[in-house]
């Protein structure tokens, strides 16, 4: 269930079809979302370690028109798209399975929250949204 992980460095609609195609989501913990605004996607095979890179490569759209641009992608080779790098991972660099964390109450708000993104804030255990309108 969790034997691929994608890692995205985005978070654009390409990411849809990651969820689509390999089944990993944020939900099973297979889908890690590093916000580097990249279409970069890193994808892991968890039991033999191997890994596939895939950026896109730089592509001059500037004077394409959204129709232009459409036509262009579908109609190159994915090797004139994408540069792609295989290689393997070591153990302690693929990212953890699904763990489930204990919730708590915010003291503010009184919703329940992942106890890993509590905040303190005068020794009141708070969610983010909560934290962030008391500060600023």
């Amino acid at each position: 269930d969790e034997e691929l992980v994608a890692i995205v460095e985005n978070n654009s609609c390409s990411i849809d079809a990651i969820q689509y195609f390999l089944s990993c989501t944020f939900g099973k913990g297979n889908l890690i979302f590093k916000d580097y605004g990249k279409q970069v996607f890193t994808i892991i095979k968890r039991n033999t370690k191997e890994a596939i890179r895939i950026s896109l490569k730089p592509i001059q759209k500037d004077n394409l028109t959204r129709e232009e641009f459409f036509n262009l992608l579908m109609n190159s080779e994915p090797e004139d798209m994408f540069y792609t790098k295989k290689f393997k991972i070591s153990g302690n660099e693929i990212p953890h399975q699904a763990r489930i964390h204990n919730s708590l109450i915010c003291e503010n708000c009184s919703e329940p929250v992942m106890e890993t993104r509590v905040k303190l804030l005068n020794n009141k255990k708070l969610c983010i949204p909560c934290y962030e309108k008391l500060i600023y």
